[in-house]
């Protein structure tokens, strides 16, 4: 097993074969693990929350037939795997498409949006473009190293929010070409956002400084 741990977040990992006695094997050792988790917790007066535990198996999505993985079994309850869960802020699927990722910042973003173009008339430029970086190129940047090498059609569902920002920022209408607007702005195009954010995470590991 594995473990990641992040203020009172736990998960366990564990890796397997696609063959029944492996994933036998692997919910064997998952249900041992977080029995003795639960033990320690009830000897030190703590509580398990089973009711928010979730379980979910990532394989290719051409062999999820494979897997014979029904439930794990967490104190008295039965847990299902889920199609997908929250990680941190991102949005994992069964199939690590992040698809409904790109789906949850696509529709987050756009709310954002419709509320400071309601408003935009009444900001200033500046105003303007603090709250767009303070509530859309924020969720944009977030763990965007994760999106590297998706398919161009999901990142192309970034870019339309991008653009949607920078027209309702330098008031330009929707039909107007938007590369000259990005330029002038000094926004990278979201492809190369997630880029230039790995290469100076990259950057900064190598220096000492991350």
């Amino acid at each position: 097993l594995s473990i990641h741990m992040y203020a009172d977040d736990t998960q366990l990992y564990v890796e397997f074969d696609l063959t029944p006695h492996s994933a036998e094997a692997a919910k064997g050792k998952m249900e041992a693990c977080v029995a003795d988790i639960k033990k320690w917790m009830r000897d030190n007066k703590l509580q398990l929350d089973e009711d928010k535990t979730e379980l979910i198996v990532i394989t290719p999505s051409r062999q999820s037939s494979k897997v014979a993985m029904d439930s794990v079994k967490v104190g008295n309850c039965d847990i299902a795997p889920a199609k997908s869960a929250r990680n941190l802020g991102a949005t994992f699927d069964e199939h690590m498409t992040l698809k409904p990722h790109v789906s949850s910042l696509v529709k987050s973003c756009n709310y954002q949006l419709r509320r400071i173009g309601q408003i935009r008339k009444h900001l200033t430029q500046e105003a303007a473009e603090k709250l767009i970086h303070a509530f859309v190129s924020s969720r944009l940047d977030n763990g965007n190293a994760l999106l590297y090498g998706l398919p161009d059609y999901q990142i192309e569902r970034l870019q339309r929010v991008h653009n949607t920002a920078a027209r309702i920022l330098t008031r330009t209408r929707k039909f107007d070409h938007i590369s000259p607007v990005l330029a002038g702005l000094h926004w990278l195009p979201v492809k190369q956002r997630i880029v230039y954010k790995i290469l100076t995470l990259t950057y900064r590991c190598l220096n000492g400084s991350a």
